[in-house]
């Protein structure tokens, strides 16, 4: 029911619901006593499909709709509608044979006509696709940040590597042979290669989701790898630590995205020569298994503190602390090191005891 309104200019009914009629949107009155709608406009049928002629006898059926997890939110927004001059709330419709719906609706409370006065007044429009389009965005912004974070992290270590030869080979050339220099130059140009292979992998897959981001699986000798990447560290640190390689056989492969395991690896050994005292023990196990691959990471460090176990994994976490040289740290290496190990269909846990080391503990399966 509703009553004309009064004055100069007088808005009559059928006007009322003419207007109503050209909205693209759904106008309603909610007798919240009676519990009843006594009015929905023409587009109610548009918004609410099969259910719109059931909520008309039973406004509950419109409530049952409602995503489980959006009710309370809407429920709490209502108890202080009394409060408010207005409520605006965006929830999640779930109706019958159609996809879930976002809903966005603004109301009131009806106090000046003594016929309505108590009810509640407004609008619900769909605002799907603009969600949709919100999420997307938002999506991508923050798969843009991860991987500016993800460059900024990880390609800090190769430059840290060629930086490190560079300084080495400067200090040889004129007082070695240059045979004896082969390796720096080695070094340097692997490392530079997998700095480029790491950006282009990034930037290819900026707005990917996470699943979709393992391309391009190879066979890779993880022995090889291992070794490779440990060649670099004695080299350039072989008057600080001491480097192992422990495996099951000479040769263990699996089928894998060789650029994830480099950096995989190379966080896990960054990270235990962050926290392993001069003239400590970093040792890279590989054992064959059945269907998978164990690759373990220890070090005789100074061990992982109890409180912060729980958080080792999170991004940007507390558990960050500066390297025993003074190795700043970002927060990232260990959250990202978790997430390629899970795209390589992999996992990843650890075991510590402050002041005795820890052991980072990696299964991959043979063909990921």
């Amino acid at each position: 029911m509703i009553r004309a309104g009064s004055g100069p200019k007088i808005i009559t009914e059928k006007v009322f619901r003419q207007l109503a009629s050209r909205a693209n949107c759904l106008l309603y009155i909610y007798d919240p006593t009676a519990k009843r709608f006594n009015y929905l406009s023409d587009y109610a049928p548009v918004l609410l499909g099969t259910i719109f002629s059931r909520i008309e006898q039973d406004p509950a059926v419109l409530w049952d709709s409602i995503l489980a997890e959006d009710r309370e939110y809407i429920c709490s927004e209502l108890k202080l509608l009394g409060k408010k001059e207005c409520l605006t709330a965006d929830f999640r419709l779930h109706l019958p044979d159609q996809p879930v719906k976002w809903i966005h609706t603004k109301a009131f409370r009806l106090e000046e006509d003594p016929l309505l006065q108590g009810c509640i007044a407004g609008f619900a429009e769909d605002i799907t696709q603009r969600k949709e389009t919100e999420l997307f965005l938002a999506n991508t912004h923050a798969q843009k940040d991860v991987a500016l974070q993800i460059l900024g992290h990880d390609i800090r270590a190769p430059i840290g590597t060629i930086s490190a030869a560079s300084s080495l080979l400067e200090r040889s050339v004129g007082t070695e042979d240059l045979k004896n220099l082969e390796p720096l130059f080695r070094i340097i140009s692997d490392t530079c290669r997998n700095a480029l292979n790491l950006i282009n992998e990034v930037l290819e897959s900026v707005y990917w989701d996470a699943q979709h981001t393992v391309k391009k699986k190879s066979r890779v000798d993880l022995v090889e790898l291992v070794e490779s990447q440990l060649y670099a560290y004695r080299l350039l640190h072989q008057d600080q630590k001491e480097f192992k390689l422990c495996a099951s056989a000479d040769h263990i492969f699996v089928v894998s995205d060789q650029v994830r395991l480099q950096l995989i690896l190379e966080n896990l050994l960054s990270n235990a020569f962050k926290f392993t005292k001069r003239n400590g023990t970093i040792i890279v196990g590989i054992q064959e298994q059945r269907q998978a691959v164990l690759v373990t990471v220890k070090d005789d460090g100074i061990g992982i503190p109890e409180g912060l176990k729980s958080k080792i994994f999170q991004k940007f976490t507390a558990a960050r602390r500066e390297g025993l040289q003074g190795e700043k740290p970002t927060g990232l290496g260990l959250h990202i090191v978790k997430t390629m190990v899970e795209q390589l269909s992999g996992r990843i846990w650890f075991e510590s005891r402050e002041g005795e080391g820890t052991t980072f503990f990696v299964e991959l399966p043979k063909k990921g």
